[in-house]
């Protein structure tokens, strides 16, 4: 089994922190990044070779999640080790979400929501990655006039 790429392993960890915030809208929640994505979490019984791929893919994760608070795509507070505290979307995020582009038969959340659901992960990351596509154009859009 090959070890997925950093793009691949962020789309999945944003469309399924999209999914969680999207469904839980508008309450603020935690986000517990090991529950979330399916990683484990560090015992220290594992080897050290095991130990530090277990660190990467964790820091891998929380930097995707902290990518969309940087953005402003969500609000939350870190918390160390593995958690988001007070996640909620922001209005950005929302908006996002609720965009309906016509070659979707329903918006980007509903589908993420749907493909979380579903546990299918090339459905996870390919929405997420044309969410944020879509999105940017979108703001570009918007500032070109």
């Amino acid at each position: 089994m090959s070890i997925p790429s950093n793009l691949d392993v962020f789309n999945e960890t944003v469309g399924k922190t999209f999914a969680f915030l999207y469904e839980t809208f508008p309450r603020k929640v935690t986000i517990d990044i090991c529950a979330l994505t399916g990683v484990s979490e560090l015992t220290f019984e594992e080897d050290r070779s095991s130990r530090r791929q277990l660190v990467e893919a964790l820091e891998l994760r929380r930097d995707s999640i902290a990518w969309l608070v940087d953005a402003g795509y969500v609000s939350a507070k870190s918390s160390p080790p593995h958690y988001f505290s007070d996640a909620v979307l922001t209005a950005k995020g929302l908006e996002l979400l609720k965009l309906d582009p016509e070659s979707l038969k329903q918006s980007f959340g509903d589908k993420l929501v749907d493909a979380a659901k579903s546990g299918s992960m090339d459905a996870i990351k390919s929405t997420a990655s044309s969410a944020l596509t879509t999105g940017l154009s979108f703001a570009f859009k918007s500032l070109l006039g």
